[in-house]
C-alpha cells in the first residue's frame, strides 16, 4: 500500500502527541454528545452516542449524552452555554443536512464535524452528484427527479434503459432504497417514491467490490485504510446488513492494489477539501469487475460505534477508539481556534 497519502508511522505519532497535548484541556471540559433525533436513524444515532459517551466517561472527562426524540425543537431549549463542545452524532435530518451545525454556530458553540455547507451539500444526493461531476470524480449514470406539481417523474426517466436503484434525496442509513429491475417497472413505481421522498435520485447499479474510504484531519486530511464491506444476505449494504450481527464481513484494511488506494484517497480528499468538509467523513465506493471505480457518495456524519466503518479504518491505521474521539474534539477547537 502506498505512502503516498499517509505514512500511518509518522502520522499516527504525530497524532498521539496531539491527543497528549490536548489532554490537560480537556479535562477541564464539559461535553454534550447529542444524539436521536426524529426519524428512523434516531436508534442507530442513541447507538453511537453511547458508544462516545462511554469512551469519554469512562476515561474521567465531564461528558453528558444529551438525547432528542422526535420534537426536534426541543434543541433549542437546552440550556448549551454550560457546554464547551458539542459532539454530534445525530443522523439523518437536522443533525446531518445543516441545521442543526447552523444553530451552534448562531450561539457561537463548537460542534464536531462538517460545518453547514459542507453538511447541506453533501446530505443532499443531487447536490453531492453535482460535485462529483464538477469535481470529474467518477459516479454511476445518475438522474435527479424532483417531487413538484406539474411535472411527470415518467418523462424524466422515458430514456432510462435497464434496471435503476432509487434513492430518497435525503436520507441515510440506506434507509428508502428502491431496487427496480427495468424501465418499464421504473415508470410504474417512479411518481409514488417521488411523492413518498419529496424527490429522488435514479441511479445505475453497479456489481462490483463495495469499499469505504474515512478521511480524518481539517488541517491536513488524510485517508485512513480502505475498508471492504461484504454483505451476506443482501445484494448491497443495506439496513439489515449494516446493524444486523453477523449480515455482513469486512476486510480492514481491504485487499486492494496500492495504486486502487491511492486513487480512491485522491477522489476522496479532492471531494473533502472542495466541500469545506471537517474533522471526518467517509466515502462510499464501488470497484466494479472492470476495475473501475465508482463513488457512490459521501457521509458527513457516519456512524461511531465501537464497529462501525470509521473506527474500524482508524483502529486499521493504529488509532484507537478514544484517541479517534478525542482526536475529532481537538480538531474541532482548532477550527474554531480556540487552541
Amino acid at each position: 500500500m502506498s505512502d503516498k497519502y499517509y505514512s500511518s508511522e509518522e502520522i499516527l505519532k504525530r497524532i498521539e502527541a496531539q491527543v497528549r497535548r490536548f489532554n490537560r484541556k480537556l479535562k477541564l471540559m464539559k461535553i454534550a454528545v447529542l444524539a436521536g433525533g426524529p426519524g428512523e436513524e434516531e436508534k442507530v444515532s442513541l447507538e453511537s452516542g453511547t458508544c462516545v459517551f462511554e469512551a469519554l466517561k469512562d476515561d474521567g472527562l465531564d461528558v453528558e449524552l444529551v438525547s432528542i426524540g422526535e420534537d426536534i425543537s426541543s434543541v433549542l431549549r437546552k440550556k448549551w452555554d454550560r457546554f464547551d463542545v458539542v459532539f454530534n452524532v445525530m443522523h439523518g435530518r437536522y443533525g446531518e443536512d445543516g441545521a442543526v451545525q447552523g444553530m451552534f454556530d448562531l450561539i457561537g458553540k463548537p460542534i464536531v464535524g462538517t460545518k453547514i455547507l459542507g453538511s447541506a451539500a453533501s446530505f443532499d444526493k443531487s447536490f453531492s452528484k453535482l460535485l462529483f461531476a464538477l469535481l470529474v470524480i467518477p459516479t454511476p449514470k445518475w438522474l435527479y427527479v424532483p417531487y413538484l406539481e406539474g411535472v411527470h417523474s415518467e418523462v424524466v426517466v422515458e430514456n432510462w434503459s435497464g434496471p435503476a436503484v432509487v434513492k430518497p434525496l435525503q436520507s441515510g442509513s440506506s434507509i428508502g432504497i428502491t431496487f427496480i429491475p427495468d424501465a418499464s417497472e421504473l415508470t410504474r413505481e417512479l411518481p409514488a417514491l417521488v411523492k413518498k421522498h419529496r424527490g429522488v435520485i435514479v441511479e445505475e447499479p453497479i456489481e462490483g467490490r463495495e469499499l469505504t474510504c474515512a478521511v480524518i484531519d481539517s488541517f491536513n486530511p488524510i485517508a485512513l485504510p480502505i475498508v471492504e464491506i461484504i454483505p451476506q444476505n443482501e445484494a448491497f449494504f443495506g439496513y439489515k446488513s449494516k446493524y444486523t450481527k453477523g449480515e455482513t464481513e469486512y476486510e480492514s484494511p481491504a485487499r486492494i492494489t496500492g495504486g486502487q488506494f491511492e486513487k480512491i484517497a485522491e477522489y476522496s480528499l479532492r471531494f473533502f477539501r472542495a466541500a469545506k468538509l471537517s474533522s471526518y467523513a467517509r466515502f462510499d465506493v464501488i470497484l466494479d469487475f472492470d476495475g473501475k471505480l465508482k463513488f457512490l457518495e459521501c457521509n458527513t456524519l457516519p456512524g461511531l460505534t465501537k464497529t462501525s466503518l470509521v473506527p474500524m479504518a482508524a483502529k486499521a491505521f493504529g488509532l484507537d477508539y478514544l484517541s479517534l474521539i478525542k482526536f475529532l474534539i481537538l480538531d474541532t477547537f482548532r477550527i474554531a481556534n480556540y487552541l
